[in-house]
């Protein structure tokens, strides 16, 4: 009988993955997209603030988006206490060099951001900076849709979402 094997590391998984590249985006009309992924994905290398993480890195990669697509949806992953997914998370991430702050705007980036993403607390008030100040934006004839721990929040009231919120998953793949 075969054993799962868990990655320590979520990109040693992306090694067996295959990817299709498509240079044309204007077949889609909306895009999903895995919020601490992508947060990830662009790291807070040179940002002082989590105001200049938010303008420098996070808009610009959402209105790149936003330029072929007329609504994009952020799903943030949900970080319950006592929940086994959360347990796993932290084994994952490690305790030791954690830094826990409490983070708005105008609050600076820890020099090791990664250390401060290992924090479940310092996550949930990231994506909720990032979730509600997105939807704050004015874009013409767009929509932003994003997940902020049981709730769905949008830029604009054109989508129902009533069948959605509250919404109790816990990963972003599953709240997709």
């Amino acid at each position: 009988m075969g054993r799962l094997r868990k990655p320590s590391n979520k990109p040693d998984v992306l090694s067996c993955l295959e990817f299709e590249k498509r240079e044309d985006m204007s077949a889609f009309t909306a895009m999903i997209l895995d919020g601490a992924a992508v947060v990830q994905l662009l790291g807070a290398n040179k940002c002082k603030t989590f105001a200049d993480f938010y303008n420098s890195k996070f808009k610009p990669y959402i209105d790149h988006i936003l330029r072929n697509t007329s609504r994009v949806s952020i799903v943030f992953d949900r970080y319950i206490d006592g929940c086994l997914k959360n347990d796993t998370r932290e084994k994952r991430g490690g305790h030791r060099n954690n830094i826990h702050i409490r983070a708005n705007l105008s609050t600076v980036i820890p020099k090791n951001f990664k250390d401060f993403l290992n924090d479940a607390d310092n996550k949930k008030q990231l994506f909720n900076i990032l979730a509600r100040q997105l939807i704050q934006e004015c874009y013409a004839h767009k929509e932003i849709v994003c997940t902020t721990k049981v709730r769905i929040v949008r830029s604009n009231n054109s989508l129902d979402v009533s069948n959605l919120s509250p919404t109790w998953h816990e990963e972003a793949d599953g709240r997709l």
